[in-house]
């Protein structure tokens, strides 16, 4: 039988740094929202081949996919927490009934 061994630890770290990185990719999501580059920003020859639809289109295809993201490392580190605290839990249980096997 093979036994799987958790370090709750370990688990919860990888859990804050998923939050961190999410919260890094939704800033970096905010300023590409917050400073759209216009058609100035690529002068004539940048207007008259359209250069600045084109870079809002990559632009909207970028933020959905840093949405998708942020969402799934959320996803992953609340799914992570959920297996800390199911451990903690179980773990807690089986300290309970060892002490009363103790004193039975």
């Amino acid at each position: 039988m093979t036994r799987v061994k958790i370090d709750p630890d370990q688990v919860a770290g990888y859990a804050k740094a998923m939050v961190g990185a999410a919260d890094q990719l939704s800033g970096s999501a905010d300023a590409l929202r917050d400073q759209p580059l216009t058609n100035e920003a690529f002068g004539e020859l940048g207007r008259q081949v359209r250069t600045a639809e084109a870079y809002a289109r990559a632009s909207a295809t970028l933020l959905d996919q840093l949405a998708k993201a942020v969402d799934t490392l959320h996803t992953a580190s609340a799914n992570l927490t959920a297996v800390v605290s199911h451990y903690s839990e179980g773990e807690q249980d089986r300290a309970q009934t060892i002490k009363r096997a103790e004193h039975a």
